[in-house]
């Protein structure tokens, strides 16, 4: 289904502040997604991946309960990577969001460049094709 490698694990809840969080620490170029008490980790590859597989409650997953994974999220989220060639034309929320900060006069730093870029993960609406519109 895609080049990222999927993992389902446990959360627990942050004892400063009661937020969920994975229950293992994970580094790198990881995508979490959390649902009720479990997190869903995507790795870039198995290199990265393997610092969880020797937890006993950690399990990866399969390419058909990603796809049901995905389904059952209520926004579009395209992990980079993934995009199928329909889902890039679309414009993403951290294009959107840098468009209006600029007409605000706000300038881009490095850390809105990295959001940016994840946001962009998140698509809004449709890119127009050209000559329509």
């Amino acid at each position: 289904m895609s080049g990222k490698i999927w993992y389902e694990m446990p959360v627990r809840q942050d004892e400063e502040s009661g937020i969920p969080r994975a229950k293992y620490t994970l580094s790198g170029d990881v995508t979490l997604i959390y649902s009720g008490n479990r997190a869903f980790a995507a790795f870039p590859n198995e290199q990265e991946a393997s610092a969880i597989e020797g937890y006993n409650d950690v399990r990866r997953m399969t390419d058909a309960e990603v796809a049901t994974l995905r389904q059952k999220l209520p926004f579009a989220f395209l992990p980079t990577g993934e995009e199928t060639e329909e889902e890039s034309n679309y414009i993403g929320l951290g294009d959107v969001i840098s468009w209006i900060t600029h007409r605000l006069g706000i300038h881009e730093c490095e850390s809105c460049k990295r959001r940016k870029k994840w946001l962009n993960r998140i698509p809004v609406w449709p890119r127009r094709k050209k000559g329509v519109g």
